[in-house]
């Protein structure tokens, strides 16, 4: 993401070896010279079983500075192992629809995407805020992020107010987002 000329791309192709090293290699160099942002998609993509894989090839290519991010849920697929990657690796965390056409918004369960907390609406904002890894991913109803950060969403959403007559106490939530909330209490500490 964040190139600012896709013509040096096509350069890099071998028509010979299309999938190769160097052509790899090649195109990632040249997105880092542009300051690029580079996520590795489908990480589990023609793999044995779908099975998400930390490939030799992907471990040389992170060592080198070449991966910022990587799509921990795609389309309704989240997959844990993927995300244990992103906190260990400090990588961004991404969801993606992987929809190919249009899409209308009369679906049963909301479009699976990233939400970025971005200070700006502004390409270079948005920039920042993948590298910073302020991200949560969206899929199914659930958010997978870093613990600060779905706290502070949920802190931010949630509207909490109590209320008391006689001996009687009331909580009232009331939620602020489009995003919905289960909430569940474990312990009432007594109430």
């Amino acid at each position: 993401m964040f190139i600012k000329d896709a013509d040096p791309f096509g350069k890099q192709f071998d028509p010979a070896n299309p999938a190769g090293r160097s052509f790899i290699r090649g195109s990632l160099a040249e997105a880092r010279k542009q300051d690029a942002f580079i996520v590795w998609n489908h990480p589990w993509y023609r793999t044995h079983n779908n099975t998400s894989i930390w490939f030799p090839l992907i471990d040389l290519l992170y060592n080198e500075g070449y991966i910022d991010g990587v799509e921990v849920v795609n389309s309704r697929r989240y997959d844990p192992e993927i995300f244990r990657w992103v906190q260990e690796k400090n990588l961004a965390n991404l969801a993606n629809s992987d929809t190919h056409n249009p899409t209308t918004l009369n679906r049963k369960l909301p479009r699976t995407m990233t939400l970025v907390f971005a200070k700006e609406r502004t390409p270079e904002s948005i920039k920042e805020t993948l590298k910073e890894e302020r991200t949560i991913s969206y899929c199914n109803d659930s958010l997978y992020g870093d613990k600060t950060l779905m706290e502070a969403l949920f802190h931010k959403s949630i509207e909490i107010k109590t209320y008391f007559s006689g001996k009687n106490g009331y909580i009232s939530f009331s939620n602020n987002t489009s995003l919905p909330f289960e909430i569940k209490f474990t312990d009432t500490g007594g109430i």
